[in-house]
């Protein structure tokens, strides 16, 4: 993978941007700045406990207030981005493993989306729910009622059956 991702020639930048003004922003580099191809956000769905004790799940964004942007070394882009009044700065430019980890955690926020979460023997996946949640583990068997999964209790694997609604996927082999 190139640092400019086989895209004619563009280069990954990263600017930083006021907290919740993301789509304000995105809009604006949309309607303004066209020579900007590709705007990334990258969020994960994270998961918090009420004082209740239940379980909400929220897309929370990965790199809390830095966006990732793909263009030309242009001053007027520069300069149109450093004028906004919720964007911060300018960051510098994204490197090539950056770039990489961005683009496979977006990946996998897309495998988790409930109505088309679809599980392949050899995933990985992290316990969302029961006894076992926050162990890691391989996927071993694909059921339509549980799914098998080699995880590593006390040192020493054990194969456990799961509801898919107690897994997420976390890398896809």
């Amino acid at each position: 993978m190139s640092e400019n991702n086989g895209s004619s020639g563009k280069q990954w930048h990263v600017w930083s941007a006021r907290p919740n003004k993301f789509d304000i922003v995105a809009n604006f580099i949309k309607d303004k700045i066209p020579q900007v191809k590709e705007v990334l956000y990258p969020t994960v769905v994270a998961e918090k406990t009420t004082a209740k004790g239940e379980v909400k799940k929220k897309k929370a964004p990965l790199y809390a207030g830095y966006l990732f942007l793909q263009y030309d070394d242009d001053p007027h882009v520069w300069h149109k981005l450093n004028d906004h009044p919720f964007i911060t700065r300018y960051v510098g430019r994204c490197t090539e493993n950056d770039l990489y980890s961005v683009y496979n955690l977006r990946n996998v926020e897309n495998l988790n989306k409930e109505e088309s979460k679809e599980f392949l023997v050899g995933d990985r996946v992290k316990v969302n729910g029961g006894p076992f949640k926050g162990l890691s583990g391989n996927i071993l068997i694909v059921r339509p009622n549980y799914i098998q999964v080699g995880v590593e209790v006390f040192g020493r694997p054990v194969k456990a059956a799961f509801d898919p609604s107690d897994l997420d996927i976390v890398e896809r082999i």
